[in-house]
């Protein structure tokens, strides 16, 4: 199936968030960002959405097609 990685230089922990308590990312930090940025918890901790990411990153969706 689909994979997803991140390289980060450290990871502090790995928590499971409720979507709906994650604050809107100011509008600057969202248009900046080209609407990666999910939400912003109440710790000021940002969100990325990994489709949002890959996609604007890679400018597609799915791998490209071996032949």
């Amino acid at each position: 199936g689909p994979e997803f990685g991140l390289l980060a230089a450290f990871v502090e922990e790995l928590v499971q968030l409720d979507p709906t308590k994650l604050h809107a990312p100011p509008s600057k930090m969202n248009a900046d960002s080209s609407g990666v940025i999910l939400g912003v918890t109440s710790k000021g901790v940002q969100v990325l959405d990994a489709t949002a990411l890959i996609v604007h990153q890679t400018g597609r969706l799915s791998p490209p097609h071996s032949d």
